[in-house]
Parts: structure tokens; C-alpha cells; sequence
């Protein structure tokens, strides 16, 4: 995997979804309060839209971009509330007192957004407000370049 760090939004970004516009979503994590958290970047307005503690929070930047690779393939994966979180997927950070927070993506309105996976409760910053659902999909990893030995 593999991120791009700044304020920019680089051509390679990893195409998350779309908003209701239509528009390419994409990932960004950024830190808040010392820890970081993934969350909804659009290519216009620029600003990376995340949760935390139930609020919202637009980050102007810079911020870590989740960027499309040769050699990376990602997927999303529908978890129910009763499903376990898959092997593959994606760690975002390792909270020390929580554990990991992995990717997650639901449509809220017509609209993909993306956020946080703890317990498994997806959590995303949409319109000004925090959406939780136990129903989402959360983004799986898999390296397929070379391997090393």
C-alpha cells in the first residue's frame, strides 16, 4: 500500500467511491488530537472530512492520500453486523488503547463516504454530522508485486 503525504491530491489517488454529484471520492487519514483517522476527501473544496469523539472535523492539510499502485490491489468488502472483520483489511493506525481502526466506506444520501472501523461500527463524517452503521464495507489489501526472500 501506499500513501502520498500533503496537500495536494495526487493523480494516482485511489478512486474511494463517488458523492452524490457523481464526483471520485478518495482516502485521507489526518491526526486529531494526536491520533489519526481516515476519512472522505473530495477533488474539489480540498478539505479531508473526518469523525471523531462525535464530531465533525474538515482538515485543510497536509494529510496522508491513499494512492493507486501497480502492485496493490484493493477491494471493499460488505461486513454485516454479525460478520467478522476480514483478515485482508486495511489498518488504518493501531489505537494503543483501543486497537485497529480499520478503512470503512457507506452511502449515506446517494453519497459514498468514508471513516473509521472500531468494533464494528463504521463511523463517517457526512453534511456536518457523524453516521454510524453496523452495515458497511471495509477496504481489504492485498500485495501483489514481487515477493523478496
Amino acid at each position: 500500500m501506499a500513501w502520498h503525504y500533503g496537500t495536494d491530491l495526487p493523480p494516482n489517488a485511489f478512486v474511494a467511491g463517488l458523492d452524490a454529484s457523481q464526483q471520485n471520492i478518495y482516502i485521507g487519514i489526518a491526526s486529531i488530537h494526536e491520533c489519526a483517522y481516515p476519512g472522505t476527501l473530495r477533488s474539489s473544496g480540498g478539505k479531508l472530512l473526518v469523525c471523531h469523539d462525535g464530531k465533525v472535523y474538515a482538515i485543510d492539510g497536509p494529510f496522508d492520500v491513499l494512492v493507486d499502485k501497480e502492485d496493490c490491489k484493493y477491494t471493499w468488502v460488505r461486513v454485516k453486523p454479525d460478520d467478522l472483520i476480514p483478515d485482508d483489511a486495511l489498518v488504518a493506525i493501531v489505537n494503543e488503547n483501543h486497537g485497529p481502526v480499520y478503512i470503512g466506506r457507506m452511502e449515506v444520501r446517494g453519497s459514498h463516504a468514508v471513516g473509521k472501523v472500531h468494533d464494528g461500527v463504521c463511523s463517517v463524517a457526512h453534511n456536518g454530522k457523524v453516521t454510524r452503521r453496523r452495515t458497511f464495507d471495509v477496504l481489504t489489501f492485498k500485495y501483489t508485486g514481487p515477493v523478496c526472500n
